[in-house]
């Protein structure tokens, strides 16, 4: 709650060049990201890809994004995550340059919001072994609510009156599972340095233990229709 009192308290303060007239719009959008979690069995990096939604009503901006996410880059079992969110929030424009003979300007916004949603995290995949095997894993599925705030900065390019600006966003993300979860798996290796690639081993199984905090920066980049 600290930290969403400090991002409150930035968007408040940002100059009263921000109008609340802005034309309604909506815009579709793809991104990337790339962060670090803190998840009981498989901590260190993440990376994923997003699809987003929103709906700007002036200042005020409400959305979604459908996502993918992997949480166990190198080693262990192959855990990624399928994400469902929400969220609301506001987008504050800060600077806005001139229009020029062709109509087009830039418009550099300061953007906040609330988030909540759903992580369904699975161990599945399969991780490629130093001297040729390959270990394939399949595993239950859990899903865990998360909670989470969003911050950063976006770029909205407004060319000739009818065309679809285009947008960028820059945003650093925080999200908090509200429980853990134990994923039970099963392991078969097949191949190796002295076997075929069709020699398996009977399945062997194993429990991992996800949930915890992600931190990390997303860009994406989309359309945005309606406004300016």
């Amino acid at each position: 709650m600290k930290t969403l009192g400090v991002v409150a308290l930035v968007v408040l303060s940002l100059p009263m060049s921000a109008r609340a007239d802005i034309a309604p719009s909506g815009s579709v959008s793809v991104g990337a990201n790339v962060g670090a979690h803190d998840h009981p069995d498989d901590s260190g990096a993440s990376v994923g890809a997003d699809l987003d939604g929103d709906l700007r009503f002036g200042m005020f901006t409400v959305g979604g994004s459908l996502g993918f996410d992997d949480y166990a880059l190198m080693d262990g079992a192959p855990v990624h995550s399928n994400t469902v969110a929400g969220r609301a929030g506001l987008a504050v424009p800060v600077k806005e340059t001139s229009r020029n003979a062709a109509g087009r300007f830039v418009r550099v916004s300061a953007i906040g919001s609330l988030e909540g949603g759903v992580h369904y995290y699975s161990p599945a995949g399969e991780r490629k072994e130093f001297l040729g095997g390959t270990n394939t894993y399949h595993g239950d599925t859990r899903p865990r609510t998360f909670g989470g705030i969003r911050t950063g900065i976006e770029l909205a390019i407004f060319r000739p009156q009818g065309t679809p600006a285009v947008v960028v966003r820059f945003e650093a993300v925080a999200r908090h599972d509200m429980r853990s979860a134990e994923l039970e798996y099963s392991r078969v290796s097949c191949g190796g340095l002295f076997s075929a690639e069709d020699e398996c081993t009977d399945p062997s199984h194993g429990m991992t233990r996800v949930g915890g905090n992600e931190l990390g920066v997303t860009t994406s980049i989309g359309l945005q229709f309606g406004g300016p």
